[in-house]
């Protein structure tokens, strides 16, 4: 029997370390070529803790071969790991004149304009953090300006005088700045492939901004690249899939996981793949100081992370933020997909992430430190 429950023990840990590489290593696969497991790099965090778990108890029962097998599948990811889950210790500037604090934040057409925060939680909260330059996406559904709506008045005079310099919301990307900035045009990403069915129009995911920070030249790239587009029938399927009162039990019911939640997640995957090659092309020809941020709608370690992130920029979180948070806060999909990213004559100084607001995303709020 005790020979039966060492086997069974060990079996364990070799399929959550297989898991637990696999989710790990989908990440370094393009999704247009393996799409099929392009989904998988979104439990690995989960997977990272089932394993690590795992290796508690293996050690606890002094079972070596398990153990083994689980930490050198820990190990092989940590790196992964890191981005996911940061802990570091808090670190001051060296000098407060050479600092700036850039706020992310898809503010989700800015809810509190259409009824479900009327008190405009999302505008005061970036009034109070006070960052230096605000990279905002979803600001608008239309072409209008979004500060001229009836719950937002009030602030509009606030947002024009602390932030004198910004962009219309056409296009859904929006920039506020203490600091007078240039947009560049030829650089405005676009793809026309929409992910609802029957629409034609036009999806922007990227806009670029030169901007002199404190003397140092510094361009901003803004993103928000391609969303899953799950309905709320499919939120409500993964909802129903995440609770322990309900269980997808039916042959049926699993051939609907397959057909909407990993067709879509996979669908959008490859999207973004080439969404960000175009940004990582950008990147490629721009100037040494560059900051990336936005919705990027996939978790540290995705294909598209990657892409962007390259070999030459920083996550400015994963590097700088005391504790590991999650940037979506609907329907239980509690990830971060929201980042930071930088590269050039600075470093990350701190960053977090506030649970604030009436949005979908909570902001990223980073403290950027030029070098002498």
């Amino acid at each position: 029997m005790k020979r039966l429950l060492v086997y069974i023990v060990n079996l364990l840990a070799l399929a959550i370390a297989l898991m637990l590489l696999i989710s790990v290593g989908a990440g370094y696969l393009d999704p247009r070529s393996y799409g099929i497991v392009a989904p998988l790099v979104l439990v690995s965090g989960f997977v990272a803790i089932v394993a690590l778990v795992a290796l508690v108890v293996c050690l606890a029962m002094r079972n070596l071969k398990a153990s083994l097998t689980l930490g050198v599948a820990l190990l092989i990811s940590m790196p992964t790991m890191r981005l996911q889950f940061p802990l570091r210790l808090g670190s001051k500037p060296d000098n407060t004149d050479r600092t700036f604090t850039v706020l992310t934040w898809n503010v989700c057409i800015f809810e509190d304009m259409i009824g479900i925060d009327e008190e405009g939680t999302t505008i005061k909260h970036i009034l109070e953090v006070d960052a230096d330059v605000v990279m905002l996406q979803e600001t608008s559904s239309y072409s209008g300006d979004y500060l001229d709506q009836p719950e937002t008045a009030l602030y509009r005079s606030q947002v024009e005088q602390r932030y004198p310099y910004r962009s219309s919301s056409y296009r859904d990307l929006v920039i506020w700045s203490k600091i007078p900035y240039t947009v560049l045009p030829d650089t405005t990403m676009k793809n026309n492939k929409s992910m609802v069915e029957g629409d034609s129009s036009y999806h922007y995911y990227g806009k670029v901004f030169d901007l002199t920070v404190k003397g140092h030249q510094l361009r901003m790239i803004d993103l928000h690249l391609q969303s899953i587009g799950l309905t709320p029938d499919d939120k409500q399927l993964y909802r129903d899939l995440a609770s322990l009162n309900k269980r997808v039990k039916t042959e049926d019911e699993l051939r609907e996981v397959k057909h909407t939640l990993w067709d879509k997640i996979s669908g959008a995957s490859q999207r973004r793949a080439a969404e960000a090659q175009c940004v990582r092309a950008i990147l490629d020809n721009s100037p040494g100081n560059v900051i990336v941020c936005g919705d990027f709608n996939d978790v540290a370690g995705s294909y598209s992370y990657y892409t962007v992130r390259g070999d030459d920029m920083h996550d400015a979180f994963a590097g700088a933020a005391t504790h590991p948070a999650y940037s979506f806060n609907r329907d239980q999909l509690f990830f971060r997909i929201d980042h930071m990213l930088y590269r050039g004559d600075m470093r990350a100084v701190s960053s977090r992430i506030d649970k604030a607001g009436s949005s979908d995303h909570y902001p990223i709020i980073t403290t950027f430190e030029w070098n002498e």
